[in-house]
């Protein structure tokens, strides 16, 4: 059965499924083989039951009908192979567009995983040492105080006792946070988000050293622009824009065609639209064809421009990040190329907030942090199902991505929907797709 695109693979028989989506996949142009980037499979055939992922689908469906989320996409693989794809709602409410596979989305925070995979390829080139100061390649930075105590004008600040390293950008141990993060004293002054409306580079960094840190850098986990800050490394280090330095060393390579910094009109009519809840009504945030988030407003006849912002700047669909996912979970390679090696993704994955506090970040007990990603570190104090050593990070407009390599999958549920997780549909997606695994 077909609702739009919607897929009931435990209504059709097990041999004839992945038979019925191939021919559904040629006769809807969205949904077309060319924009698929893992093979599908029976979810049978890896371990998954078909019966158990309905569950799941009848929950995030009743997401959409209730009027929580307009649309949304989730993707779930297993070993090396797409179990399950399934889109809900719509892309635009407005028109009743339908929610399609292949939409396109801002997927915020989700960006900080690509870049610190990038860092880390100049790492393994030598270009770079986890333990070089920033200011090698930012010189200014070095000229960041430290908030100790008071607000305003009695605020009181100190030099960095220790410099700040690249190591600490992938870390989030910088001291450099988001609003929400900087403490009540710093929250007016991290709140002024001039630095993001200004062109990568100088205009962001002659911004930005006008704050001072929350805290000495590496004395603890505090989320916030460590990767806007690496993004610049990047582009110091390459002699590249952030944007080509990622399609020249891991979305060409990799066949990912629909990630960039900027949407390009061809594929315009693909951008999902962000939505807010107020007052028991979905309200449309940002249209798809208005001005963007992390968007240069268009200036003396210009046209707009994206920002190529390493903290949450690029746009991606599901299957150009399965892709990605998949490269993570094989260890550094897919479809034979190597972006990384095995072990700098080894180290990637680990925890690296050991002898920091109880080695978890700041958003939960069950969590430490490695280069780029969150890793999980015990099972009992988490309220969700999982395993030792499952990593990812999700996005600020309700983006989720998590890898799980004990069991070989990863899961994507892409909302487009501010403020973050504003329904708490996450806990529940996880639990869901972990109970429909059963070997």
């Amino acid at each position: 059965m077909i609702e739009g695109h919607f897929i009931q693979f435990d209504q059709i028989e097990n041999t004839m499924k992945v038979a019925l989506v191939l021919i559904l996949a040629c006769c809807f142009a969205p949904f077309s083989i060319a924009a698929q980037s893992l093979p599908l499979t029976d979810p049978e055939k890896v371990g998954f039951s078909s019966e158990r992922l309905k569950i799941m689908h009848d929950w995030l469906q009743a997401q959409i009908r209730d009027g929580l989320h307009a649309g949304a996409v989730s993707l779930i693989a297993k070993d090396g192979k797409i179990v399950d794809w399934q889109s809900y709602g719509y892309r635009d409410l407005e028109t009743k567009d339908p929610m399609d596979n292949n939409d396109i989305f801002r997927i915020f925070s989700m960006t900080k995983v690509m870049v610190s995979v990038a860092a880390l390829q100049l790492y393994e080139e030598g270009i770079l040492q986890l333990d070089d100061p920033v200011s090698k390649f930012i010189p200014e930075i070095d000229s960041m105080k430290v908030y100790v105590r008071g607000k305003d004008e009695q605020m009181i600040v100190e030099e960095q006792k220790v410099k700040m390293t690249i190591k600490h950008l992938l870390t989030n141990t910088s001291g450099l946070p988001y609003e929400f993060t900087a403490g009540d004293a710093l929250y007016d002054i991290y709140s002024r988000h001039e630095e993001y409306y200004q062109s990568t580079g100088h205009g962001f960094v002659r911004e930005l050293i006008k704050k001072p840190l929350a805290h000495q850098p590496g004395e603890r986990f505090t989320y916030g622009m460590s990767t806007d800050v690496l993004g610049l490394v990047i582009e110091a280090a390459s002699g590249m824009s952030l944007g080509e330095y990622l399609d020249k060393h891991i979305w060409s390579p990799l066949g990912m065609e629909d990630t960039f910094f900027e949407v390009p009109a061809s594929k315009r009519e693909r951008l999902v639209s962000l939505y807010t809840h107020e007052k028991g009504q979905l309200k449309q945030r940002v249209p798809a064809d208005k001005s963007e988030w992390y968007t240069v407003p268009p200036k003396d006849g210009q046209r707009m421009t994206g920002i190529e912002t390493g903290g949450g700047g690029l746009y991606s669909t599901a299957s150009d990040y399965a892709i990605f996912a998949q490269l993570l979970l094989n260890r550094g390679v897919y479809n034979g190329v190597r972006i990384l090696s095995a072990k700098t993704v080894e180290s990637m994955t680990s925890n690296h907030l050991q002898g920091l506090g109880d080695g978890t970040h700041q958003f939960n007990d069950f969590e430490g942090f490695g280069l780029g990603v969150s890793v999980r570190v015990a099972l009992p104090a988490g309220d969700t199902l999982g395993s030792l050593g499952q990593y990812g990070w999700n996005g600020g407009f309700t983006t989720f991505y998590s890898a799980d390599p004990q069991q070989g999958l990863f899961a994507l549920l892409l909302f487009q929907h501010d403020p973050y997780d504003q329904h708490g549909v996450f806990p529940n997606f996880q639990n869901l797709y972990y109970q429909a695994l059963l070997e």
